[in-house]
């Protein structure tokens, strides 16, 4: 599966809106086959980041 199919999009909600300000926490919609460590390497690859935390 390739990083663009885990991850689907990005998720907005209030909640998320609130960890984002104050946390500086993203959160994302995923494939729902997706375990972590392939959300954790569908990051690091698309965003050029450095996960904390899945």
């Amino acid at each position: 599966m390739s990083p663009y199919e885990v991850i689907r999009g990005p998720l907005v909600t209030e909640k998320s809106e609130t960890l984002r300000a104050e946390q500086l926490t993203m959160s994302f919609r995923v494939h729902r086959n997706a375990t972590k460590t392939d959300i954790r390497n569908a990051v690091r690859k698309v965003f050029n980041v450095e996960v904390a935390d899945v």
